[in-house]
């Protein structure tokens, strides 16, 4: 199975922008401890996504929602704490049913973000794709070709319009991640991440796990197992 794993912040400003690369790096290191395949599309300023194919179930079962993050942010110099949140959306990348006319779609491209240093692109690589009629967004900045980042972004963009017919949701502005997501409050949480305590706490689970520093390094199974 393919799917997009799609990491937005919420609420909580800088450290929330934070946090989505901390989970970034968690879903990096449970797909290498799982050899499920992945490839990061795109690291913005507030949402990456990255492509896993593989035995994806349990991601695609329990990693939607809201996720809430209770720390002392890394940039906090007077040591207060804070209480973020991120969201989390996962869509199949299957065969598209979805007929996308490509006269409602705009094509923007922008500067690829390549591995830095000398190899950083140069040349703008990188594509949005925007559906007109209902602002739907899809991105990929992952490599140097153009043509291929293309052709990705496309993909989720018929993706995410296939979900929103699929689901006959109300306001296909919020995309195919609305039934997921909600509206990313803190009290939507699916699952909370305190470092103070080294906890992270399901909302599926009757107990808070004590484990959060080995969960933060992919052992999201310590979560799974419990769940199931």
């Amino acid at each position: 199975m393919k799917a997009i794993i799609e990491i937005r912040s919420g609420e909580g400003g800088k450290d929330a922008k934070l946090f989505i690369v901390d989970m970034m790096k968690m879903y990096v290191k449970y797909c290498e401890k799982k050899k499920i395949s992945f490839d990061v599309l795109h690291i913005g300023d507030s949402e990456i996504t990255i492509e896993v194919e593989g035995n994806i179930d349990n991601l695609v079962k329990y990693e939607p929602g809201v996720h809430r993050v209770q720390r002392v942010p890394p940039t906090e110099s007077k040591g207060r704490r804070q209480s973020s949140t991120i969201t989390v959306a996962i869509l199949p990348l299957s065969k598209s049913s979805f007929d996308l006319n490509m006269s409602e779609v705009r094509i923007e491209t922008f500067r690829g973000q390549g591995p830095g240093g000398q190899h950083r692109n140069t040349s703008d690589t990188g594509i949005k794709a925007i559906h007109e009629p209902t602002k739907t967004i899809a991105v990929c900045s992952k490599g140097r070709s153009q043509h291929r980042n293309k052709q990705i972004a496309l993909d989720l963009l018929r993706a995410r319009l296939e979900k929103v017919n699929v689901e006959n949701c109300n306001n296909q502005k919020q995309g195919a991640r609305k039934s997921q997501i909600g509206c990313s409050g803190r009290a939507e949480k699916t699952r909370t991440y305190n470092f103070i305590e080294n906890r992270v706490k399901d909302t599926r689970l009757k107990k808070p796990l004590y484990s959060l520093d080995k969960v933060m390094q992919g052992s999201l199974d310590k979560i799974y197992d419990k769940i199931a």
